[in-house]
């Protein structure tokens, strides 16, 4: 008689370790899928760019943002800031629209595929 293999040895072999680039990965797949890479990439470039000047430059900015506003230097980027939340917001809504209308046909196709064959069919949704 033989003796058998550890089958344990080879799951150790096999299975995932997490780490942090496939951490980096996901969040990155999963922003991409939920339409806020755009926005989180923008805040995370002017949060680099701001912790990256020194200290005299980050307080000018701190103390005269509302001044440089009402002097209208940089009433366009601020505008675009706003349109990119808006449109996250826009983006948020559409998809959601979006996936009851998919919900929708697909509960009305089964209805009609379980009329014609006459018997229940079960469900790839999980």
């Amino acid at each position: 008689m033989k003796p058998q293999r550890n089958k344990d040895k080879n799951r150790n072999n096999n299975y995932y370790r997490p780490n942090f680039w496939g951490m980096v990965r996901d969040i990155i797949i999963a922003s991409f899928n939920k339409g806020i890479f755009l926005p989180v990439g923008i805040w995370l470039l002017f949060l680099i760019l701001f912790l990256k000047l020194n200290h005299e430059d980050a307080l000018y900015l701190l103390v005269n943002f509302r001044t440089l506003l009402l002097d209208l230097r940089i009433l366009g980027w601020f505008l675009f800031g706003i349109t990119v939340i808006l449109w996250y917001f826009s983006v948020k809504r559409l998809r959601r629209v979006h996936a009851e209308e998919m919900r929708r046909v697909s509960e009305e196709k089964k209805g009609y595929q379980e009329k014609e064959l006459g018997q229940k069919l079960g469900s790839s949704n999980n």
